[in-house]
């Protein structure tokens, strides 16, 4: 990735369009296109023949190196969808392109809506003069249904999203009917008519009755059932989501980094997650969660008592892993520490443990690591100017211990928190966009 800024998401879209326009790839962005592509709210949906969804991660791959931005994720959630993030540092921080595209419209294992209709009458809308300066969308008929049966699927239909489906049903009422006509009964096409002539969120009890009318004419199949498991099993296996644990010394800016982070990056994963030093499955005192100003003020603890504070860290990092950490990882979500396990060997009087550092070393190997540990390093005087919980002399003795951990583990990441907080973000960022795509590049090739 480039250490200059990039363009913003609008832009990087616009170009995104041409480039697949050029690659000859057919098809359709659905769902509610009106502000695209100048203004990206969330996820772009488009969708590709069935036969050709092999070739799409190969397009976006191209159009990333060609961009020089991350490949960042990619991970199937239905039988035939997969949703892809490209990521880079942009003008105002770290952006991310959330690009969900399908073969078939299947969601549940129930097929909603073949690719073959939506993709037959495309239309072009243009953004730009040139002749590349354009996305194509379904005719009005098949998108209407696409997004009714998007918004039934989710279990709501705000008055914005009506505004739209009234829009496309005004503007081509007889494509519409008939395209109804193909899903839902004469009846059923009639009330969905009147609700959305309404131009008002459409009830839930209403919801309800229509998504139960569509699942009966759209029962599952054994195949999409038995590929949606595979599907399951796999992300269980090699998790999409990350485990970050942000390390440094008090004054090195961790707490300003890890808000930027879990604001910046969330829409790179599905869920944030917080957690401070341990998971805490095991619960903590009052005292604990309030930060302290002067860690260092408690005698260390002798050694038998010293020993059951291991113990007990451990155990809350073990059982915090598979009930936390991992289940969240599992549903693609983002974790990020605000120390870990690995402080004890800098700093252990803050936990006040008075025990051997071997024995720290020993036990860790037990502890689930990081996916990524990003440590701030920092020059004393810039510490002390920011926070003097500690003496010099431990600050000069942290610093250094803190840069012999990152030299020793290849999961480790030293970030120069001396630089402006927009300076380390995007360091950071970049540390995490850069581990991401290695993994894609693992995992997928």
């Amino acid at each position: 990735m480039t250490l200059s800024a990039g363009p913003d998401i609008a832009t990087m879209l616009q170009a995104f369009f041409r480039h697949l326009n050029a690659s000859g790839l057919p098809y359709v962005v659905v769902g509610d296109v009106r502000d695209l592509p100048h203004d990206v709210r969330g996820d772009v949906d488009f969708v590709v023949p069935w036969h050709r969804l092999g070739a799409v991660q190969g397009t976006i791959r191209a159009f990333a190196q060609a961009q020089d931005v991350d490949l960042v994720q990619v991970l199937q959630h239905e039988a035939s969808a997969y949703y892809t993030c490209l990521g880079w540092v942009g003008p105002r921080g770290y952006c991310v392109l959330k690009l969900d595209y399908c073969g078939d419209y299947i969601r549940r294992a129930r097929l909603l809506l073949g690719a073959e209709t939506l993709l037959a009458g495309a239309e072009n809308i243009a953004f730009g003069p040139g002749l590349a300066d354009h996305f194509k969308v379904p005719g009005d008929g098949p998108a209407f249904v696409y997004y009714l049966c998007k918004r039934l699927d989710k279990g709501d239909l705000p008055a914005r999203n009506a505004a739209y489906l009234e829009a496309l049903w005004r503007r081509s009422p007889g494509p519409v009917r008939e395209s109804l006509s193909d899903i839902w009964s004469a009846a059923d096409a009639s009330r969905i008519e009147r609700l959305i002539g309404a131009g008002s969120a459409m009830p839930a009890a209403d919801i309800v009755a229509l998504r139960q009318a569509l699942y009966r004419r759209r029962p599952r199949r054994m195949g999409d059932v038995f590929r949606d498991l595979g599907r399951r099993t796999s992300r269980v296996l090699r998790p999409t989501g990350l485990l970050v644990a942000v390390l440094g010394p008090d004054g090195s800016g961790k707490s300003l980094l890890i808000e930027t982070l879990l604001d910046q990056q969330k829409d790179g994963f599905r869920r944030t997650h917080f957690f401070h030093l341990r998971p805490r499955v095991l619960g903590a005192s009052a005292a604990a969660r309030i930060p302290s100003t002067d860690p260092h003020a408690q005698p260390a603890y002798g050694p038998i008592k010293s020993l059951a504070k291991l113990g007990y860290m451990t155990a809350d990092y073990l059982l915090g892993h598979w009930f936390r950490v991992r289940p969240a990882k599992v549903r693609s979500g983002l974790v990020v520490f605000d120390r870990y396990y690995h402080d004890l060997l800098v700093d252990p009087r803050r936990s006040r443990y008075g025990g051997s550092e071997w024995l720290v070393r020993l036990v860790g190997l037990a502890v689930p690591k990081p996916d990524l540990m990003l440590v701030l390093d920092a020059e004393v005087d810039t510490i002390l100017a920011r926070k003097q919980e500690v003496t010099r002399a431990e600050c000069v003795r942290q610093v250094a211990a803190y840069r012999a951990l990152a030299d020793g583990h290849d999961f480790v990441r030293l970030i120069d928190a001396n630089q402006t907080p927009e300076a380390v973000a995007a360091a950071a960022n970049r540390a995490i966009a850069g581990f991401m795509a290695e993994r894609m590049r693992r995992r997928h090739g």
